[in-house]
């Protein structure tokens, strides 16, 4: 019998070439799908050495494959447009516009009643004043379209949104982000979670229609305004509240029409109940090495067997510790990593299974409130009062040489794991 042959269009996201090589090639040969800026350097070849490698643009015209899929956001409209090209399973024109459009996906659970928030969209500044008399404030500011917390803002005056609105979308050659529609929306209060984050996700698999939710993953703290440092599984939850976040993701899922495929839905905890942050259309970034590791289930492979238009029927994960990961961020301003201190004792650390950098020693990088992930360390603990324990200490033997740019700015510093994304130049390194 024929081998089956999967297209993974690729442009970055939640999972690495490695991790679509080794969840994929058990199902069959890999079509791997750039976009013209990807053809180029060592990603080129790794793909290359994965598997068939074709251009984004050139893939229409070539041989029907068995299945399309992604694991990046900004692919997700492309693989859905070609799917339909072929009569493969995949998201709806309408579903797939709301997954990526921010402002669309508001006005979809709205329509349904999936607790709404309020939400203004944006395009031109001088409608600052009564966007916000709308949403009140403080007030979340974010492009329509985007990931990775990517221009996203927590606004708490009037003057300083206008400045900031007025930047955004600015053309780039006028000094502005270039960003040419904003969604502003009421600020969602969480509830106090002790020493995790106030929110959580939902990993979700829809099979023709029928949704199993896989997970609920924990988060750890924001760093402000909404960068990501870690999760968990299993979260820490009670029933009841675990019950509410369930039953309000399914709702979100199907008042978007989610008829195949992984998602990745962010919820809040808020005094009045769980919130929709954001559905996703996609694996959850890192959740896959959270699922293999914790429940020994390569959502990969999952989302393959789905695109192929297998009816799996995916188990619950339910491990009996919690298995955590951490990030490192970036400072949010411009930097250069120059080296990376005490690795190896962090993988020796009581508690930890792995670790490794994200980023190369030499590598400049922009600043901004996007997430940024510059590591991961990933380990477990047997109840989840002992998890922040495990990531201080393992995080007390971890430091960053960095240097700063600009006029002014002192040599190379030395930065401890937990100052790191508040840095903007400490003491000399020596």
């Amino acid at each position: 019998m024929a081998r089956k042959r999967l297209a993974v269009l690729y442009d970055g996201g939640s999972a690495s070439l490695v991790e679509i090589a080794e969840g994929l090639g058990r199902l069959g040969d890999l079509l791997v799908v750039l976009p013209p800026r990807r053809h180029g350097g060592a990603e080129l070849e790794l793909s290359r050495r994965l598997g068939q490698v074709v251009r984004l643009d050139e893939v229409a015209d070539g041989p029907r494959p068995d299945a399309v899929l992604t694991f990046s956001e900004t692919m997700l409209r492309p693989a859905a447009r070609i799917a339909a090209r072929w009569g493969l399973p995949a998201h709806s024109g309408p579903t797939v516009t709301m997954l990526t459009d921010k402002s669309a996906q508001r006005r979809g659970l709205r329509r349904a009643e999936a607790h709404p928030v309020v939400s203004v969209d944006l395009t031109d500044p001088r409608r600052w004043p009564d966007a916000v008399r709308t949403t009140g404030l403080p007030a979340v500011v974010k492009p329509a379209r985007g990931a990775a917390s990517r221009h996203t803002h927590l606004v708490r005056g009037r003057a300083e949104g206008a400045a900031l609105v007025g930047w955004l979308l600015a053309p780039v050659g006028a000094g502005g982000a270039g960003e040419r529609r904003l969604v502003v929306e009421e600020y969602l209060r969480g509830t106090d979670r002790g020493p995790f984050g106030d929110y959580v996700s939902v990993e979700s698999a829809v099979v023709a229609g029928r949704i199993t939710h896989l997970a609920v993953t924990g988060k750890l703290p924001v760093v402000p305004p909404f960068r990501e440092t870690g999760q968990f599984w299993p979260s820490s939850l009670a029933p009841h509240e675990e019950r509410q976040v369930l039953a309000l993701t399914g709702a979100a899922l199907r008042a978007l029409g989610v008829a195949h495929g992984l998602t990745h839905t962010e919820v809040k905890l808020t005094p009045r109940g769980p919130r929709v942050i954001e559905v996703n259309g996609r694996l959850g970034g890192f959740v896959n090495e959270l699922s293999t590791r914790a429940a020994g289930v390569d959502l990969v492979e999952l989302a393959g067997r789905i695109a192929l238009g297998e009816r799996p029927e995916p188990a619950v994960a339910r491990p009996d510790r919690v298995h955590f990961q951490h990030h490192t961020l970036a400072p949010a301003v411009d930097c250069r990593i120059v080296g990376v201190h005490g690795a190896s004792r962090v993988r020796r650390a009581a508690g930890i299974s792995g670790y490794r950098t994200l980023v190369s020693p030499g590598t400049s990088l922009t600043g901004g409130v996007r997430t940024g992930e510059v590591d991961i360390l990933c380990g477990s603990a047997e109840d989840h009062a002992r998890v922040p324990r495990v990531i201080s200490e393992a995080l007390a033997e971890l430091s960053f040489t960095v240097e700063f740019p600009g006029p002014g700015a002192p040599g190379p510093v030395r930065v401890g794991a937990r100052d790191l994304a508040g840095a903007v130049g400490v003491r000399s390194a020596g």
